[in-house]
This record gives structure tokens, sequence and C-alpha cells, in this order.
């Protein structure tokens, strides 16, 4: 059973869509990157399994439970951004 599962997942902002209909899995310990084009959904997909983001359609497991409606803070996901954009020294 996959530790992650998004299945027809979609994230549209007004008429763009940032995401159109993504499945993947992700098994207990493996390690996973998307890659691909500034632009292309990578982080819009990222924050959506956060749960910063609903998404537009389609949902995500983790396990067997459907977490589309389940707070960020009940998630237990972390993101560590590439660069603190905002953070001038």
């Amino acid at each position: 059973m996959p530790s992650i599962r998004v299945v027809n997942f979609s994230k549209h902002f007004g008429k763009v869509k940032a995401v159109d209909n993504v499945t993947f899995e992700v098994e207990d310990g493996e390690f996973v990157a998307l890659l691909g084009p500034s632009g292309c959904g990578k982080t819009t997909t990222l924050l959506t399994l956060a749960g910063i983001y609903k998404p537009t359609s389609g949902e995500i497991y983790f396990g067997d439970q459907l977490v589309n409606d389940v707070p960020p803070k009940y998630r237990n996901v972390g993101m560590v951004f590439q660069n603190y954009a905002s953070i001038h020294t």
C-alpha cells in the first residue's frame, strides 16, 4: 500500500491550470523528486500535499485516509524550500 496516493489531482487558480490531472504514488521509504521547468506545478503540488491549498479536483490519500479536507496541522508534513528569498543579511 502506498504512503501517498494522488489521483486525478488538479489545481486551478481562476482560469490558470497550475496542475492538471496528475496521478502518482509514493511508497513508504521511497525518495521522490519533482522535476520540471518554472511554473509547471511542482510547488503547487507540494503545497497541496501539505494542506496549504485544497485540490480543485481529485483525491489525495495518506495511507488509506482521504486528506483533501484535513487541515495542515494534522497532516504531519514539513517543507523546506531551496532558498530563503525573503531573508537578506
